[in-house]
């Protein structure tokens, strides 16, 4: 994940995109749009401090979300490891 904005733009726009692999090439996809700099400036004095704040939640909860889907799946067909196992 990270956070995208035109540097040269006088209004820019915040996005967060992440980073979507597709064979050998990798291209990034904007999956939520933080706002305007204009629009910020009504809710915090510093724009650029928010969106990062923002993006640092939105890793939180992605990384909790995979925390969570780690403990609850399970593979199927995957039997647990014996010491003997194949050998007679």
């Amino acid at each position: 994940m990270k956070l995208n904005y035109d540097r040269k733009s006088k209004d820019p726009t915040y996005f967060i995109q992440v980073g979507i692999r597709n064979g050998k090439k990798v291209t990034t996809k904007n999956i939520e749009r933080i706002g305007k700099h204009s629009e910020l400036l009504k809710i915090t004095d510093d724009p650029l401090e928010y969106a990062k704040q923002m993006l640092m939640y939105g890793k939180e909860a992605s990384n909790r979300k995979q925390e969570i889907d780690r403990q609850h799946y399970t593979i199927p067909n995957q039997r647990p490891k014996d010491k003997h196992c194949g050998k007679i």
